[in-house]
């Protein structure tokens, strides 16, 4: 979700994205797949994308509840220094898909 007064072509100007999940045991995983929709809802100021990545971990993570996912991004509309990385993190639930 990006809050604006307008839309845009998000891959126009988002120059990186990165994800990181926590577990529960402290293990940091890196996601390998991460993708996102251009077309977009745009609602209250806020254009949302779909959203969705993936990796594989071996089978004893997969166990695991939740995690926390840190969201590393940068938009960049003008290429001035000022424009800096941004992020966020979020507990999200885990899916195991190989079940």
């Amino acid at each position: 979700m990006v809050e604006t007064e307008g839309g845009f072509r998000l891959s126009a100007y988002m120059k990186n994205l990165s994800l990181t999940l926590t577990l529960e045991n402290n293990e940091e995983l890196r996601f390998d797949e991460i993708a996102y929709s251009e077309a977009c809802h745009y609602a209250m100021n806020t254009m949302i994308h779909g959203f969705w990545a993936a990796t594989a971990a071996p089978i004893q993570l997969a166990r695991n509840k939740a995690g926390n996912l840190r969201v590393d991004y940068h938009f960049s509309f003008s290429g001035h220094p000022c424009e800096k990385p941004e992020c966020f993190e979020i507990v999200v639930p885990l899916i195991d898909r190989t079940r």
